[in-house]
């Protein structure tokens, strides 16, 4: 593994999209940027929370807000994500109505279902846990859909995006809620 995904600053370069003297293309450059990304989100937000305190930087509180609010946008956004992109989708998979059905509808179901069962075993097991779990569950599965070479194959990792995205709302809530004190 490149030292560069492992550091927690982004490698130079890869903010801006245009082509440099060591020839690294627009398409190098996201593509690291996006394998940066994800090599940070699973190193988890504990670890973030650490080097925050370790700084006296930003408020834990604060660090709570900034993590759970990202986590609970991505899996919002992907559902309208989906809904934009479901014909073209469909056409480059073969898939059937029915697959694609499942591909919507399986992710709101497999989160609707599991979100208070989760809840309770956050209340029991420790919140920050299953919420960093839920963080790499996502985007693992979100890795795994956009490499899916069928319908079926992209409902099943729609299904486990679903439970990364159940494990992401039951406890962004309850964090922030510990995080603040009751004044604010």
């Amino acid at each position: 593994m490149d030292a560069g995904l492992l550091s927690p600053v982004p490698p130079m370069g890869l903010q801006r999209c245009r082509c440099n003297s060591r020839g690294k293309t627009c398409d190098d450059r996201t593509a690291a940027s996006l394998a940066w990304i994800t090599v940070q989100a699973a190193r988890g937000v504990d670890s973030i929370v650490s080097r925050a305190r370790a700084t006296k930087g930003i408020d834990y509180k604060w660090i709570v807000l900034i993590n759970t609010t990202i986590g609970v946008l991505m899996s919002s956004l992907d559902t309208s994500i989906l809904t934009i992109s479901l014909p073209d989708i469909t056409r480059s998979l073969n898939a059937t109505v029915a697959e694609m059905m499942w591909v919507l509808m399986g992710y709101s179901l497999t989160i609707t279902s599991l979100l208070l069962p989760i809840s309770r075993l956050a209340d029991m097991k420790g919140r920050v846990h299953l919420y960093n779990l839920g963080f790499a569950v996502f985007t693992i599965a979100s890795a795994l859909c956009g490499l899916s070479q069928s319908g079926t194959q992209l409902v099943l990792f729609r299904l486990i995006q679903g439970t990364g995205a159940a494990l992401l709302f039951a406890n962004g809530t309850a964090l922030v809620t510990d995080a603040f004190p009751s004044s604010q």
